[in-house]
């Protein structure tokens, strides 16, 4: 564990080192997203000193196979030659996805050329004209159930999501939903999705207006409601559904719903001014 200083102060612009986020499914393998703001900068050299230290950092601790890239033989032969050419001292650079991707001894330099080399990274660094919108999108304890009865989800504990300054705090919490509905539907989409406890129920404990959400949900291209199991189902079209109309059929539904099933958490960017940040060993979620 280590501190990165972050400093911010009204410049041109701004240098955003953030968290690469890895999480599995059985149907896209390992996919990616962004997640924590980690440092934010006013000079490019002070970013990129920070953002290659977290890296290798994280690359000290991480394998090829953590990546699930172990088995691609053109990257393997490129990491071979790298720690032929940089550190030859290690005697088992054949199997380099059984040691951390890059040494102790590795320098800032080394680094760089590693991610250039591998393409893999656990941060992200951007520039930006002005101070984005920043939130954090967090699921409610209780919609999902217990976790042993619902161990597969591939919604994180927290996503999070960046946006440049919108033309109003409405549109752009709108867009942190959408966000937050994209992975949902992913979710719900999986076989799992049956043990939503935010879905369960009959109509008069699941809404103010049951009544309303009868209709509605006859009337879902999506979505259904199994009377003989008391819960909200997925329609035998969900699949083939267009994306726009997922989310515009989520949204509608929750506001029929008594429960939300998210927290947008805004956070100003401009209260992380010359704090230090904790970077946790482990990333991953």
């Amino acid at each position: 564990m280590f501190d990165v200083t972050i400093y911010l102060c009204a410049m041109e612009k701004l240098y955003i080192i953030r968290k690469v986020v890895f999480f599995h499914n059985d149907i896209d393998n390992v996919r990616m997203g962004l997640g924590d703001v980690i440092g934010v900068f006013d000079n490019y050299d002070q970013a990129q000193i920070a953002y290659l230290t977290c890296e290798r950092h994280q690359h000290q601790q991480w394998y090829l196979s953590n990546f699930e890239v172990g088995t691609a033989k053109g990257l393997v032969k490129k990491m071979q030659s790298f720690y032929q050419q940089y550190f030859p001292q290690i005697p088992h650079f054949k199997e380099i996805t059984k040691i951390p991707t890059l040494p102790t001894e590795a320098t800032l330099a080394q680094t760089a050329e590693f991610i250039k080399l591998s393409g893999l990274q656990h941060y992200d660094l951007s520039v930006h004209e002005q101070i984005p919108m920043y939130y954090k999108i967090q699921m409610v304890d209780d919609f999902w159930g217990e976790m042993e009865d619902f161990p597969f989800t591939i919604f994180p504990t927290e996503v999070s999501g960046l946006y440049f300054l919108q033309e109003s705090l409405e549109k752009a919490t709108q867009e942190a939903l959408s966000v937050a509905f994209s992975y949902l539907w992913q979710d719900m989409l999986e076989e799992t999705n049956a043990n939503f406890v935010g879905l369960q129920g009959e109509l008069t404990v699941l809404s103010k207006t049951p009544d309303k959400l009868k209709d509605y949900l006859q009337n879902c291209e999506i979505l259904c409601y199994d009377e003989a199991k008391n819960k909200i189902c997925l329609s035998s079209k969900a699949e083939d559904a267009k994306m726009e109309n997922v989310l515009e059929e989520l949204r509608s539904l929750f506001a029929l719903l008594m429960l939300n099933p998210f927290h947008i958490i805004p956070i100003d960017l401009k209260t992380m001014t010359n704090k230090s940040v904790k970077v946790e060993e482990s990333i991953f979620l």
